[in-house]
């Protein structure tokens, strides 16, 4: 039965019932007034220490007059409050892959590292809600980000180029202009990372990144799912302007570590250069959940180069950088580049089967020609079109009729026949080759325990 009205009534009473029994607890551990309000949430946020350490990954609260943040790590809470009546400023930065939001207030400096795909916005969220709490509301903001906000739309219509004309204007949708640049969104260096694989593809370039990383492709979220990874969010690509085209990926993945939990959440950014004849594509990936998850982060640098017209090389490599001392990092540098390996080779087998199932769709397509058809080899579809062809002798000039219009399809649907019952007769004798197999199986069968009975006697 369909809802009725009541029931939506339920439905939206017990959700507000419980976000307020969220927002009463988080007032609760955050030791705010009961008139303060939750207006948004922002995860995930690595909160930067006084002593200058960095936290657990957590969550940015916003509350009317109070900017918060929690975490939590085996029991291990981490909270921060910051009022907005004494923040002084609110910037952005970048720092390797991560965006940072500083939030300077009269007694000292906080930073909040968010997601290089999430950070703008967590950014326009602060400076925002700061914004509304002042009496001049321009003060303290960057005065880049009307700036930065008109480059960004800028570089959105101008970062791809389109072809207005052209057979291969599809495929020039996905090429990239603006200059590929070593501008820090990989910690690693190119030649310290370690190659994990390397293979042929039967593509060029172009048509590599279009049906396994474009966003009209589901290959991402196919090869996820086979993977059995779960709650898989991949974001459209879009313009970051600091790194290029960027997206944003989250899913959970199974842990195979001995301690810690049996999942966790992976949060990756992907950003991409694409040429006619070279494909760049540097991704960087955290864990949440696991030990020491804000010890590292994963980086992969992936090359696509085009060999011939029809053909082009994949090169993956990978870089587990640590900003942590710690005396597990051989163990987590093994253990790390053990599972990609793994899985860069599924991938690779996933994208095999792709674009050979693709390439198999395009042969079966109909192609226009304007050649005559080749007579059928058959003898029977020879005859037929003789006899739907042919012209009785007192009418040697006659119009076409109805029965010389449609020989074509005649013919088609003579042929479609014999190939279906020619595929009857391979099934029925792969049947009775399997039942021939079974009856000598069990004939022996029964001979062997007839002289095994026989010895005994």
């Amino acid at each position: 039965l369909p809802p009725t009205p009541n029931d939506n009534n339920t439905k939206l009473d017990k959700k507000a019932k419980k976000i307020a029994r969220e927002t009463a607890k988080l007032r609760k551990n955050f030791n705010l007034p009961s008139t303060e309000e939750l207006l948004w949430e922002a995860a995930p946020v690595t909160y930067k220490k006084k002593d200058g350490h960095l936290s657990n990954r957590g969550t940015l609260h916003g509350f009317t007059h109070f900017i918060c943040y929690s975490s939590s790590l085996f029991g291990i809470k981490t909270y921060e409050v910051i009022s907005l009546d004494d923040v002084i400023s609110v910037s952005k930065n970048t720092d390797w892959t991560d965006f940072i939001v500083s939030v300077e207030t009269k007694s000292s400096k906080y930073g909040f590292f968010c997601p290089m795909s999430a950070g703008e916005e967590t950014y326009k969220k602060i400076s925002s809600l700061w914004k509304s709490s002042r009496p001049n509301p321009e003060e303290g903001i960057d005065s880049d980000t009307e700036e930065d906000d008109a480059a960004k739309s800028g570089s959105e219509s101008n970062d791809v180029e389109l072809a207005s004309s052209g057979s291969d204007s599809s495929d020039k949708n996905y090429l990239t202009t603006r200059e590929f640049k070593e501008d820090g969104f990989l910690v690693s260096r190119d030649n310290s990372m370690t190659e994990l694989v390397k293979a042929d593809f039967d593509c060029d370039v172009v048509t590599f990144f279009k049906l396994l990383y474009s966003s009209e492709s589901d290959f991402t979220q196919r090869y996820h799912a086979n993977r059995g990874d779960k709650e898989i969010t991949i974001g459209p690509w879009k313009d970051c302007t600091v790194y290029g085209l960027c997206r944003e990926l989250k899913y959970r993945v199974q842990v195979k570590a001995a301690i810690g939990p049996s999942t966790t959440i992976v949060n990756e950014v992907q950003r991409y250069h694409l040429q006619p004849e070279k494909l760049l594509l540097e991704t960087s990936h955290t864990m949440q959940d696991i030990p020491y998850a804000d010890y590292f982060h994963v980086e992969a640098h992936w090359e696509a180069v085009l060999l011939s017209p029809n053909s082009c090389q994949l090169v993956i490599k990978l870089g587990v950088p640590f900003n942590k001392k710690t005396w597990l990092k051989g163990t987590i540098e093994s253990n790390t580049t053990k599972e990609s390996k793994e899985s860069y080779e599924n991938w690779v087998r996933l994208a095999r089967e792709t674009l050979a199932n693709e390439q198999l769709n395009d042969e079966k397509k109909p192609k226009k020609s304007t050649s005559k058809p080749a007579s059928p080899r058959n003898p029977d579809v020879q005859q037929l079109s003789q006899q739907v062809s042919s012209c009785p002798p007192s009418l040697p000039n006659r119009t076409p009729t109805t029965l010389d219009k449609d020989k074509d399809v005649l013919i088609d649907d003579h042929v479609t026949r014999l190939g279906m019952l020619e595929i009857v007769k391979i099934l029925m004798l792969f049947v009775l080759i399997y039942y021939m197999r079974c009856l000598c199986v069990e004939f022996a069968t029964f001979n062997a325990h007839n002289l095994e009975a026989s010895g005994r006697t």
